[in-house]
């Protein structure tokens, strides 16, 4: 239950641990910018909201504006960063 009215960036490096990435995307108002990672390593512990791919990510988080959008390939997984203004 965070406010964040008061923000102007909103980063969540962990989205993958949240049961709902688009009720959590609902609490961040308009305007704001936001930097959000999640993965597809379906083994990481408390991983309940993995994405296949950084478009999926960008399908949840429904942004107004799209500032970058990347992928890093690791040995394992891929780890997708999006940043972008609601």
């Amino acid at each position: 239950d965070v406010d964040y009215s008061e923000y102007d960036v909103i980063v969540n490096t962990s989205s993958e641990h949240i049961a709902s990435i688009q009720k959590w995307r609902a609490t961040v108002p308009p305007g704001k910018i936001v930097v959000v990672q999640n993965t597809d390593y379906l083994a990481g512990e408390g991983h309940i909201s993995t994405v296949e791919s950084s478009a999926e990510l960008l399908e949840k988080l429904e942004l107004g504006r799209i500032l970058y959008e990347g992928t890093r390939k690791f040995q394992l997984y891929r780890r997708f960063m999006v940043v972008g203004q609601t």
